[in-house]
């Protein structure tokens, strides 16, 4: 289920986005995107020259092979690391600012200067590289830690982010792979996706998104139908808001904090508390359903489904397709009328 790969090839990458004391720490894993971005980059840097690799590797540093926002690290759990202050859970009512340093993480240093940070919340603490060399890239420190590396990859829901860097190896689940070899972004772990709330959904299929737009990869087949599926769930939930007056008739938060009840499509009930966040996540899925038309498993039945939604805009996707369909008859007929004058 996992492999595992020398690191040794792109140390020099990641010492350029990373404070080298953190970098080889062994108690800190690097997963997610970065981590991507440097097995790629390994595996263009196996069997080719020293020459050829310091072409690729400097081109590579400032354009990566796959992009990447922040730097995702983890802690293994009983750590006596230095820099596990960086990663604990900030008291409630502990509010960042731009001068504001990290509660916890007071006295810090790395290479001599203190690290900044940037903001925390019940999931990361996010901080600014210390040194102005470096590509200037967030680093997130995971609060949760992690009993073993394995455990981690294996959670993340896909498997084209599914790789860390652990003690100057790779760790790829085999998913990762798979991804690669069909050109699909594909679920590692898809962990009861239709039980979980809706605003989790639509914060997944944003990621899915996000993904398919680095690699320019299709949806899986059932990666493909959660997704319309939770755009099905988005639109009903979007009715019952206006409908409570959750939402005002312009798409705008009304009164936040009403409970939504929908049933959805996969026969759940759910109550949804209206957000002014879920609304904005809602607005950006319905804006993508465009990009859904591009893919294999795309049928115009999917924009029907829609068409009398207010945040779908699918009107043009199935005028567009009457035409097209009623251009493919035309063009069947003229062909039957020439071959029938021929005989």
């Amino acid at each position: 289920m996992f492999i595992k790969k020398d690191a040794n090839l792109v140390v020099d990458l990641i010492n350029a986005y990373l404070p080298k004391e953190l970098a080889e720490d062994p108690d800190i894993i690097i997963a997610g995107g970065f981590a991507l971005n440097a097995f790629l980059a390994s595996e263009a840097l196996t069997g080719v020259s020293e020459e050829i690799a310091s072409v690729i590797k400097s081109n590579i540093i400032t354009n990566p092979l796959m992009k990447f926002s922040d730097i995702d690290l983890w802690l293994t759990e009983g750590s006596t690391s230095k820099f596990a202050p960086l990663f604990q859970h900030v008291p409630n009512g502990s509010n960042p600012s731009k001068k504001a340093k990290h509660p916890l993480g007071e006295g810090l240093e790395i290479s001599g200067q203190r690290l900044s940070c940037e903001r925390w919340s019940d999931w990361a603490n996010t901080y600014h590289s210390p040194n102005k060399g470096r590509q200037l890239v967030p680093i997130q420190c995971i609060v949760k830690p992690q009993s073993l590396v394995e455990d981690l990859i294996s959670g993340f829901d896909l498997g084209i982010c599914s790789v860390g860097i652990y003690r100057g190896e790779f760790i790829i689940h085999e998913s990762l792979f798979d991804s690669l070899k069909e050109k699909e972004i594909r679920y590692n772990n898809r962990n009861s996706f239709g039980k979980k709330s809706l605003g989790s959904r639509v914060f997944q299929s944003l990621r899915f998104f996000k993904y398919r737009t680095k690699t320019g990869f299709q949806f899986s087949k059932d990666l493909y139908d959660d997704v319309l599926a939770t755009m099905s769930d988005a639109n009903t939930f979007w009715i019952e808001a206006k409908k409570s007056g959750a939402i005002t008739q312009y798409g705008f938060i009304a009164n936040p904090g009403v409970k939504v009840k929908i049933t959805t499509t996969k026969d759940y009930e759910q109550e949804i508390i209206a957000k002014e966040s879920l609304i904005g996540m809602i607005n950006r899925l319905a804006q993508l359903f465009f990009e859904m038309q591009k893919m294999s498993h795309w049928n115009v039945t999917h924009a029907l489904f829609f068409q009398d939604s207010e945040i779908f805009s699918v009107k043009g996707i199935i005028e567009k397709n009457l035409v097209d369909s009623e251009k493919a008859k035309a063009t069947a007929k003229a062909l039957d009328d020439l071959f029938n004058d021929l005989i």
